[in-house]
């Protein structure tokens, strides 16, 4: 399953390096508004000063969006339902004059317009090259592990959730629910990689060890029970002679590892837990070097990472073949040297 803040962030990315021809291609390409993306017109596009309705706009999606998966909210876009339409999708690009200004405005209410406070709010101005006073702005709303978040406007003091084409408050139950849940933790997985040399005697062909540490990184706001690892086998990469002899953890025990994965390693007492904002340097998979060796292919090994209450998160860690080479020479020099 995707992680939702991974598609706010493509998002993000799509709109920040597309800049203003990506903006303008929303109109010809009629952009629907989704889950993760909202548009808004600005009351009064000349002026920089926040107006009652762009206040209210901007506390229901600060709301909406982190009691949902987070998302991108686009000021200075009419976005409208038509005959044909089941979801409001781009009429026209009406853009924000004073644009620099308008997006200070709004980074100075942001933590106003919401409760609890909404950490991790963006707003980025894009610029008409032709007129670089004038443009859009991006708000970009996280996910939230604290929700319920209260829109705190004048006038609103409700609870909003972000649905594939609308924002829409939250019933008296729905409310009661989101006060009924634990925080979660989310996991992130970091790797890095480490060269040693490790013989050499006379002429003797050198050889060396090549060390992929791999962190579990605990983002959310829950503790992470029973962490797991498992890793998938390179398939350029001839391992050590067996899993057990590859892959090390200094904190987890070793598991038989169930169809496509070639070493998995879990808790072993449920005491260990990685606490929020913590991490856990989790296992290491070990690889022979030797001097010889020209060329070496790309590593790459799928990863994945899960733990009680928490979404599996996969993915695959790379590195290159030339700078494994890069490295390797770097660590010979230093061993001869030495």
């Amino acid at each position: 399953m995707p992680d939702p803040t991974d598609a706010v962030e493509l998002l993000e990315r799509e709109f920040l390096d597309g800049g203003w021809p990506y903006v303008v291609a929303l109109e010809e390409r009629r952009v629907h508004e989704t889950l993760h993306l909202d548009f808004a017109r600005k009351h009064d596009p000349h002026a920089a000063a926040l107006a009652r309705d762009d206040l209210n706009n901007l506390s229901k999606a600060l709301s909406g969006f982190a009691n949902a998966e987070g998302g991108l909210l686009v000021w200075g876009v009419n976005a409208k339902r038509d005959d044909d339409d089941e979801v409001d999708c781009v009429k026209s690009i009406e853009p924000v004059l004073s644009l620099e200004r308008f997006a200070s405005e709004l980074r100075g209410v942001s933590a106003e317009l919401v409760a609890p406070a909404l950490l991790g709010v963006r707003h980025h101005g894009i610029a008409n090259p032709a007129s670089p006073d004038a443009g859009v702005v991006v708000t970009v709303i996280p996910r939230s592990d604290r929700a319920p978040h209260m829109a705190t406007a004048r006038g609103l003091h409700r609870y909003y959730r972000r649905t594939s084409n609308d924002i829409r408050y939250l019933e008296h139950y729905e409310v009661a629910d989101y006060f009924g849940r634990r925080p979660h933790p989310r996991l992130e997985i970091e790797a890095g990689m480490r060269i040693s040399v490790l013989s050499g005697v006379g002429s003797s062909p050198r050889t060396g060890l090549l060390d992929v540490a791999f962190l579990m990184h605990n983002r959310g706001r829950g503790l992470a029970h029973f962490p797991c690892i498992s890793l998938g086998k390179p398939a350029e990469w001839p391992p050590l002679e067996s899993p057990h002899d590859a892959t090390v953890s200094r904190t987890l025990v070793s598991q038989h590892a169930p169809g496509r994965w070639w070493a998995r390693f879990v808790a072993a007492t449920p005491t260990l837990v990685i606490y929020p904002d913590d991490e856990l340097d989790a296992v290491h998979a070990r690889f022979r070097l030797h001097h010889l060796q020209g060329a070496f292919p790309n590593l790459r090994i799928p990863v994945q990472v899960v733990a009680a209450d928490c979404e599996p998160v996969e993915t695959a860690v790379e590195f290159h073949g030339d700078e494994i080479r890069r490295q390797w020479q770097l660590a010979m020099d230093s061993y001869v040297g030495g």
